[in-house]
């Protein structure tokens, strides 16, 4: 159909500017700094797409992560370029639009690879490399909650996450208790809900994984069955 081709022919425009933006010049911090404009473009481009044609978005997501190095090419690129900054993603829309995209294209390669492909081969990503996004998307999602800025641009940095996590459950590629907070940050957050706070129960609402559920569901024992859920 003449959609797919087209959908085919924009994937691979994409590959080729991905390429030009992240290969083009040296690889040090402040070049790749200069690249940004040019990627978060393209993202947003993209990003235009799979809001103008839904019918098809799985068809240009599969096209797009088509080429595992890309993929992790952009991870590395975001991580190289942020070092990981909280702030500094916060405070610029084109890591958010990368970010945005970056999320949607892994989904839906998390969705094609099956265990043999993604934990023993390690195409696209490394062991390691996962156990790094989940940790980073984890601390994402909680300084967004407890600074209560606007979830919904990380909507799909959400819905990666719990797909590592559901993955992670099933064959372990992360340590054990990698997923729930400790030290400082447990005893606050327990401490909030406790107090039943509005930002302790979006937590347990939105990242039930990174509290200790024995306890959660202790406390949570009597609550209505759809919060328990939730929890477990």
């Amino acid at each position: 159909p003449k959609i797919l081709i087209e959908t085919l022919n924009l994937s691979l425009c994409f590959l080729k500017y991905v390429f030009i933006a992240l290969y083009s010049g040296n690889a040090k911090k402040h070049s790749l700094k200069m690249k940004r404009p040019f990627l978060s473009s393209v993202c947003e481009m993209y990003l235009l797409i799979l809001l103008t044609v839904k019918n098809f978005v799985s068809d240009i997501l599969i096209g797009l992560g088509c080429n595992d190095t890309v993929v992790f090419k952009i991870w590395c690129f975001f991580k190289d370029t942020t070092m990981l900054d909280f702030e500094e993603i916060f405070g610029t829309k084109s890591y958010i639009l990368i970010l945005s995209l970056l999320s949607q294209m892994m989904l839906y390669m998390l969705n094609i690879l099956d265990d043999f492909d993604l934990f023993e081969k390690q195409r696209s990503f490394k062991n390691e490399d996962l156990a790094e996004i989940t940790m980073f998307l984890n601390n994402l999602l909680f300084r967004t909650i407890w600074e209560e800025k606007e979830l919904s641009q990380f909507s799909h940095c959400q819905g990666l996450l719990l797909m590592l996590y559901n993955r992670d459950c099933k064959k372990h590629f992360c340590r054990k208790e990698h997923w729930i907070l400790q030290g400082f940050k447990r005893r606050i957050l327990m401490k909030e809900l406790d107090s039943n706070t509005n930002r302790g129960l979006r937590m347990l609402i939105q990242l039930p994984h990174i509290f200790p559920h024995q306890k959660v569901s202790m406390k949570y024992s009597s609550c209505p069955y759809s919060l328990f859920f939730c929890v477990n």
